[in-house]
């Protein structure tokens, strides 16, 4: 016959499984619920709206491009037609714009002067189909390079992925031109 001291141990170790248990579905129930703080949201578009494209930048270098009846992109300035745009490095650029995130939080800037955005180094203009347009400021970058400060007019400066902001200032710097081919060697 079992002692009972021998039920006591097996009695008091169940209840330690069962504590065991309880406690572990808990935390399991704990971290289910975690929801990741969404990051803000710079500009939230419909790219599918999106009519055109102004770019202004340093010594008035400007661009311009404009979403044609056929859906396919023209360079208003400077000028080029359909067929020699490319299509594909310019809806990759405005594609990118349709959500465009901050990348992280700033204490709030007093000083535009020190971002750059007292008298912004590029003005991005997006037009949409029902007639109203976006504008975002871009300032300098950080320190580091890795973004740009920007502003929505009437807004508190953010940071912006360099990468995804710069795919739309090379619209300006670099016009999207699909290189001319024939002629002579």
């Amino acid at each position: 016959m079992v002692k009972k001291e021998t039920w006591y141990v097996v009695g008091a170790f169940a209840v330690l499984l069962l504590v065991a248990l309880v406690v572990q579905r808990q935390q399991a129930a704990e971290a289910a619920e975690v929801v990741p703080t969404p990051r803000p949201v710079v500009l939230l578009l419909d790219v599918t709206q999106i009519a055109g494209l102004e770019i202004e930048g340093p010594d008035g270098a400007r661009a311009a491009l404009s979403l044609g009846a056929d859906g396919q992109w023209v360079m208003d300035e400077p000028p080029a037609t359909a067929a020699e745009v490319d299509q594909f490095t310019v809806q990759s650029a405005i594609s990118g714009l349709g959500t465009l995130y901050e990348q992280s939080a700033l204490d709030p800037i007093s000083d535009l002067a020190s971002v750059g955005l007292a008298t912004p180094e590029y003005v991005i203009r997006i037009l949409l189909l029902d007639g109203s347009n976006q504008e975002l400021e871009v300032g300098g970058k950080t320190f580091n390079g890795g973004a740009y400060y920007v502003r929505v007019p009437g807004n508190d400066p953010q940071l912006v992925n360099l990468f995804t902001l710069d795919a739309v200032l090379d619209l300006l710097r670099t016009p999207p031109l699909i290189p001319a081919t024939g002629g002579e060697p």
